[in-house]
């Protein structure tokens, strides 16, 4: 309650603020009162509303000119008002009391009114009996020019009654103590005051005296005194029923006239104007400001009456009728003329009317929680839910999604029955009204049958709600980080935007981020139109009218994302331009609806993108890209190593044998401006006009030859525009290259194979200067054959006809006995090298995807390798040069003296790196040394090696740790395993924090290869890097995971219990052996990493269900190795592998915790039992390729490639649940099946400790008010204020005296939301200590004590006796 007091104060403070401002009095401090005020400047300039001007002033609207002009002839201008207001455009009557047809003496100072300097205000209302006197009550106020003697200023020095303004200062001012304030004793100009003030003979500026008579200079010079006014005036109608008697009020030129007319017996309108009926120019002593007329009904002996008895249907309009049924219940006792009017009428009719300037309305918050009973599917507002992001069943999704069009149809009915129940005059206007929502319903309708029949739609709608989910969760980070400067170059504010973790990891993972019901209606409406250039509402414009705040914005944009998404996906080629254009008025709420659109646009084209791990990966060395106007092939890394950005790992160094890795940079990075560098690659273009077809090198030599001089300045290798020197049409790239499985790729043999292949006269000798041609026939139905290569020089043609056949150019060598040597000619076109190579290449289209195939090693950064002085170490420029040295002393020093030199640069170097850092030298030195010096007998291993991931398992289960200070990129919290009750799980760790670094360290052609960098080469692997270049191209991804280890005792329990696994394995390890990668790389796979694989892969589909990533954002990391093999591991690791923004919102995390992971554990091992493929895929013994899964197939086990580690291969869910044949053999079998309990752990030397208590998991949604600037005393004040409960205000009492006490403790948020134990109810607590995890409830909150108190953070409760200020200083931890 005390929150919503001081909302309601401050609101009323802020509007009070507001009025003061635009309508005044009080816009300045003023002596003695408001009323009397005492303005800097003219009024009319000050103020901007409720000011009547001298009547014969206006703008001069045609000029845009906001000087006062002079009517010439004395005549008042044209005005629509002007028009007989009697009569509507057709000639029937109009029910308006304001306009009599016998009437018109009022008309003009109706008309003065709607002037843009109005000369007059007014109103009409409705009164039931003939008022012949009417008494009304006036007040404004006229402003004079200041004299010396107006001149004061509040002043308060510390001892008003002993004070005395200094004898320098004291010929120009005096101190009133009487009513404390500054006065002039003479004049006084700005001038005079600067000398004074540069003499400097104050010790300071004694209580800002100088500012004071500054401000009096100012009101001297400038100031404006207000002079309030108040009449009661009489208005005699008894000699006529209009009456201007200009009778000056108050000594003023205000004056008033009124106009009665009789509508029948009981029913008399009137209308009363306030005049300035001054007729000079304008000036602030001119005008009248402020004004108000009142009239009494008790002091007139009338009732006041509705306007609606006037109001006749007949003669409304279809929109007037719907308003008058919408406002039906409203009372109306007056219109406006210049001014709004306000009253205070009760049911009688008694009470009275006035005018306002500045009426206030409180609009009631709007309720957009779904009523019970209306059978809408909550997930249908999901916006994670109705994205790509969530796995669910598109016909589940469209059937949630109809349930809202089904709940309109249902309200709809509603409408229908309580239209029986209305006025007979309401009818029409109600059937009307339910048309108009009954072609709503129909639009949404069709709008699902679109997205059911179009699969295109579908895409794009899916896309849609993911860019709005993103959209969403990045705004509250903004909301969340509102106290950090916003100011470019920040560079707070770029480290949190470079570390984006999407907020706090548990505010993420539900769905707090879902449409409104009529923002999804709204959206569904527009689909088909959208979609459908013919739907007969495509020329509609939709019109949302909500209050601001509504979710106006949101429904516009989620239209905005389907219709970006659906031209780009349906109209590729014309997709291109402006989509949607979008306008905000010039108001404040522009910028952020701005931020909104923008933050929107981001998230899409962030979709559209991969990020930097495409320019690594798929895009990476070697590999062509399609740019706009010309296809390029990413270069070597040497030709661009001074566009990257360095990033460290340090045991994937070791193994990889360099100094650092290289992120791509961009020409939004600082430090990296150019980019990746290219090679033109295919080289072979052809003009679609002239048809002339040649290499890029003769193109670029006709343009030198006639481009002008100024556009081969700005463009000397014809690289921006792509275009024929003649025709200037864009060139086209070839679409067919060739490849061999070594690696190399070149250009299709063009020349060669036009005179090999001649149609007409057979083969042909390659002529001296070759000119080809490249025509495509008119018929798509040829193909190959419909493309034409001719030379011009010797007249020799032939088709592609045959090109993409097996071995084509091995055969055609063969027939013309080597002739023209189709042989491989080992390029490398991205490092612009040629190897000797005897193969025939294959032909290929550019666009296949077997043109590259990436080969990357992954490497997580664990401790001490990801500590925080490690990478500061890492950022400094000493370590830069330090390496740099080292790298040299590496390429040019003999092996037998680099350990010394090593060793003796890193002494020194040590020094400088902790000067420069401020860290120790004995801290630094170490870490130096683990980098560049291996110790004597250390043997060199791979990232495949056991002992490189026995590393990376010890960090993820805890056996190596870190201290708290020192976390860095690699956090993982500990958990107790009997919360989880998981049969056979050893340990389960939530790693928050952990950083993988993935390096591009060769490819392939033609061939997927399998092969380890540390290994002798395969000649299918071509190194991306010269041998002597120190650095790989890499990028790095930031992310969460959860790491589970399994009971080694348990699984080799169910090997010797089930004898048929050892034989699936070795029937999995016969097709190994018998595939192309097993012969080149002899492997052995084993029962247990069958197992953890295939729960590795079911996890991953259920966490991705239940936490909202897509799959493709989630990846796996296997531990399996035996003692024999130097570590016994058994364990997976499930983390967040995208390089964006996905990868560090928290969810993962969060579906790990004792109380939500057990389950999802439960419903992956579940899902796996079942396969819709079943019984084929049940009793596989080989599927997939080369054979290599038994029961696992795309609808059960199969995930992204890019998630999995094995691509997709050695996966069995017999191991897991059995097989139809056998069911009893799975590792789950006896949960699955019903013969043991989830909670059953048995087999398992891992004992559960039933005495320890089961915590319930609290997810904290919003922090509430920092406060970190606050002070205790404060804060216990405030809690203390408001507490009821006696024990309570004791205990704060006592926690304010010892405040003290608490100035070295953490402070906490005030007013802190939160849920218990994945309940969606909100509860909170007054105190919330995010450090120590500590809340304190007052008794306003008991119940939420009661619901938290059980739960994994301390609870406090004020009233409880026990608890008393030590108890509460031992729970919290420093600042």
């Amino acid at each position: 309650m005390s929150s919503i007091r001081e909302f309601l104060s401050a609101r009323d403070e802020y509007i009070t603020r507001v009025k003061e401002e635009l309508l005044g009095p009080g816009s300045e401090i003023s002596i003695p009162d408001s009323e009397h005020e005492l303005i800097t400047n003219s009024p009319d300039v000050r103020y901007s509303i409720g000011i009547l001007f001298p009547k014969n002033n206006k703008l001069n609207a045609d000029s845009n000119d906001s000087s006062r002009v002079e009517e010439e002839s004395g005549e008042l201008p044209e005005d629509p008002s002007d028009e007989d207001e009697g009569t509507e455009g057709d000639g029937k009557e109009k029910p308006d009391p304001v306009a009599p047809a016998e009437e018109e003496n009022l008309d003009e100072e109706i008309s003065l009114a709607a002037q843009n300097m109005p000369s007059s205000l007014g109103f009409t209302f409705l009164v039931s009996s003939d008022p012949q006197l009417l008494k009304c009550e006036v007040i404004f106020a006229t402003y004079r020019r200041a004299t010396m003697p107006d001149c004061r200023i509040p002043f308060s020095p510390d001892c008003p009654e002993k004070y005395a303004v200094p004898p320098q200062l004291s010929s120009y001012v005096v101190y009133d103590n009487e009513e404390k304030c500054l006065k002039l004793r003479t004049g006084l100009n700005r001038k005079t005051v600067r000398d004074l003030h540069e003499q400097d003979f104050l010790d300071g500026d004694e209580y800002g005296i100088f500012p004071a008579m500054y401000k009096l200079c100012d009101q001297l010079k400038g100031g404006y005194v207000r002079v309030p006014h108040n009449a009661d005036v009489v208005i005699d109608f008894s000699s006529g029923d209009y009456v201007d008697n200009n009778k000056r009020l108050d000594e003023t030129s205000a004056k008033i006239t009124a106009l009665k007319r009789k509508i029948n017996e009981n029913l008399y309108s009137v209308t009363v104007m306030l005049v300035n009926d001054d007729e000079e120019k304008s000036n602030g002593t001119r005008c009248l400001f402020q004004p108000t007329v009142k009239i009494k009904s008790d002091v007139n002996g009338f009732r006041f009456c509705e306007y609606s008895s006037l109001v006749d249907f007949n003669l409304l309009d279809a929109e007037e009728q719907s308003l008058e049924l919408q406002y039906r219940n409203k009372r109306v006792y007056g219109t406006g003329l210049g001014t709004s009017v306000n009253w205070n009428i009760d049911a009688d009719g008694n009470g009275e009317i006035y005018n306002d300037f500045f009426p206030e309305t409180e609009v009631p918050s709007m309720d957009f929680s779904i009523p019970q009973g209306l059978g809408i599917h909550k997930e249908a507002l999901s916006m994670r839910h109705l994205s790509d992001l969530d796995q669910t069943e598109k016909s589940q999704k469209l059937s949630e999604l109809k349930s809202v069009a089904d709940a309109y149809s249902g309200w709809i009915d509603t409408l229908k029955e309580k239209q029986q129940e209305l006025s007979a005059c309401y009818k029409a206007a109600a059937e009307s009204n339910i048309a108009g929502c009954l072609k709503a319903r129909n639009r949404m309708l069709a709008g699902l049958k679109v997205l059911n029949d179009d699969s295109v739609a579908w895409t794009a709608f899916s896309l849609a709600n993911r860019a709005m989910f993103m959209q969403r969760v990045h705004l509250k980070l903004q909301s969340d980080t509102a106290d950090i400067d916003r100011y470019p170059g920040d560079e707070d504010l770029t480290k949190l935007l470079e570390t984006l973790d999407y907020g706090e990891p548990r505010s993420i993972t539900g769905d707090n981020y879902a449409w409104r019901l009529f923002q999804i209606a709204f959206l569904l409406m527009s689909i088909e139109s959208v979609t459908n250039d013919t739907a007969c509402d495509r020329d509609v414009v939709d019109l949302i009218w909500f209050p601001t705040g509504g979710g106006k914005t949101e429904a516009y944009l989620g239209l905005t994302a389907f219709t970006i998404f659906y031209r780009r996906l349906a109209h590729l080629p014309d997709s291109d331009g402006t989509t949607v254009i979008m306008r905000y008025t010039l108001r404040l709420l522009a910028a952020q609806q701005f931020t909104r659109a923008s933050t929107l646009i981001c998230a899409c084209e962030y979709i559209r993108s991969d990020a930097v791990s495409q320019a690594v990966l798929q895009y990476g060395v070697g590999a062509m890209i399609d740019f706009p106007n010309q296809t390029l092939m990413t270069a070597a890394p040497e030709y661009w190593q001074e566009q990257v950005v360095q990033i460290h790992d340090e045991r994937l160094e070791k193994v990889l044998r360099v100094d650092y890795f290289g992120l791509p940079g961009g020409q939004d990075d600082p430090h990296c401006r150019e980019g990746i560098s290219y090679a033109r690659f295919p080289e072979w273009y052809f003009c679609p006009k002239c048809r002339r077809f040649q290499p890029i090198s003769d193109w670029v030599s006709d343009y030198k030859k006639s481009a002008t001089q100024k556009r081969l300045n700005s463009d000397p290798d014809m690289v921006k525009f792509m275009q024929c020197p003649k025709c200037r049409q864009d060139l086209v790239v070839t679409r067919i290259i060739t490849a061999c499985e070594c690696g190399h790729i070149d250009d299709f043999p063009w020349v060669k194979w036009v005179h090999c292949k001649n149609m007409y006269g057979g083969a042909k000798p390659i002529c001296a200067h070759p000119t080809l041609t490249f025509k495509t026939s008119a018929s798509s139905t040829e193909g190959l054959e419909g493309l034409t290569v001719s030379c011009e020089s010797c007249g020799a043609k032939a088709t592609l006809k045959g090109a993409f056949d097996k071995d084509a150019l091995q055969e055609l060598d063969q027939k013309h006995e080597g002739k023209y040597n189709f042989h491989c000619t080992g390029r490398h076109p991205w490092k612009h090298t040629k190897d000797r190579c005897g193969a025939y290449p294959k032909v290929l289209q550019r666009g296949s995807s077997s043109v590259y195939f990436p080969i990357t090693v992954s490497s997580l950064v664990i401790p001490p390798y990801s500590s925080l002085i490690t990478k500061r170490i890492e950022d400094s420029a000493a370590f830069a040069d330090c390496k740099n040295i080292i790298a040299g002393y590496k390429r040019n020093v003999p092996k037998e003296l680099l350990p010394m030199l090593i060793q003796s640069t890193i002494r020194d170097y040590a020094k400088k790196i902790a000067i420069e850092k401020g860290i120790t030298t004995e801290k630094v030195q170490p870490i130096l040394e683990r980098k560049w010096i291996v110790p004597t007998g250390e043997d060199e291993y791979l990232t495949t090696s056991v002992k490189y991931r026995a590393e990376e398992y010890e960090a993820l289960s805890g056996e190596v740790s870190m201290s708290t200070d020192d976390y860095g990129d690699f956090l993982r919290e500990g958990t107790e395993i009997s919360n989880y009750a998981i049969p056979f799980i050893k340990s389960i760790s939530l790693i928050h924090k952990v950083r993988e670094v993935q390096a591009l360290v060769g490819f392939s052609r033609l061939k997927p290869v399998d092969a380890n960098m540390g290994e002798s080469s395969s000649e299918y692997v071509v190194p991306v890097k010269q041998q002597d270049t120190n650095w790989y191209p890499a990028y790095e991804v930031r992310g969460e995971g959860i790491f589970i280890e399994f009971d080694e005792n348990a699984i080799s329990e169910w090997q010797k219990d089930n004898p048929e696994i050892q034989h699936r394995v070795d029937v999995l390890n016969e097709n190994y052996r018998k595939s192309f990668i097993g012969q080149s790389k002899p492997r052995k796979v084993t029962a247990k990493f069958l197992l953890l694989h295939t729960i590795s892969h079911t996890l991953i589909k259920q966490l991705s269900f239940e936490c909202g990533y897509s799959i493709a954002s989630l990846k796996e990391r296997l531990y399996c190795s035996e003692i024999s093999e130097g570590k016994q591991m058994s364990g997976i690791f499930i983390y967040t592998a995208s390089g964006d923004s996905e990868g560090t919102m928290g969810g993962l995390v969060r579906q790990g915790c004792a109380d939500t992971f057990p389950g999802i554990f439960k419903k992956a091992m579940e899902e796996a039992m079942t396969c819709s493929n079943d019984p084929v895929c049940s009793l596989s013994m080989g599927q997939g390729r080369d054979s290599l899964n038994l029961s696992a197939c795309y609808s059960c086990c199969l995930i992204p490639e890019t998630s999995c580690e094995e691509f997709n291969i050695f996966l069995d869910r017999g191991t897991i649940v059995g097989t139809y044949e056998n069911r009893e053999m799975g590792f789950y079998s006896r949960q699955l099946y019903g013969t043991a309990s989830w909670k059953d752990n048995s087999i398992s030397k891992v004992t559960t400790d039933v005495s320890l208590k089961s915590s319930v998991h609290v997810i904290v949604t919003d922090y509430g008010t920092d406060l970190r600037d606050s002070v205790y005393a404060e804060i216990w004040n405030s809690l203390r204020t408001w507490a009821v409960d006696t024990k309570e205000k004791v205990l704060l009492s006592e926690l304010e005296n010892s405040s003290d006490l608490f100035s070295q403790k953490e402070k906490p948020y005030r007013d802190c939301m939160f849920q218990v134990g994945g309940n969606e109810e909100m509860q909170k607590c007054d105190l919330f200590w995010k450090k120590s995890q500590v809340a304190l409830f007052t008794s306003d909150n008991e119940e939420c004590y009661a619901a938290a108190k059980n739960s994994d953070i301390r609870c406090i409760y004020c009233a409880d006796d026990t608890v008393t200020v030590r108890k509460i200083l031992d729970v919290l931890k420093e600042q």
